[in-house]
């Protein structure tokens, strides 16, 4: 599960998006969607640490949006 927290704390701290990504084992493209939908929603590392996980994934995704954008192949 990606650490959408330490994304925005880290970021808060200046880190660049590489940095981001090397430190937390995370894609540099994955830092940089988190932080485009944290921007959107208007959340940062203050409001962010007020919340739960599953509250701060709910809040960057609230259509649940984290399913492949792909089609699942019926094996059966």
């Amino acid at each position: 599960m990606t650490d959408y927290r330490g994304i925005l704390r880290l970021s808060s701290l200046g880190l660049n998006n590489r940095q981001i990504a090397d430190s937390l084992g995370a894609s540099r493209t994955t830092v940089i969607h988190a932080l485009q939908r944290a921007a959107a929603q208007g959340l940062d590392w203050r409001t962010a640490a007020a919340l739960s996980d599953r509250e701060l994934t709910a809040k960057l995704f609230p259509n649940g949006n984290d399913t492949p954008g792909y089609r699942v192949p019926d094996y059966a």
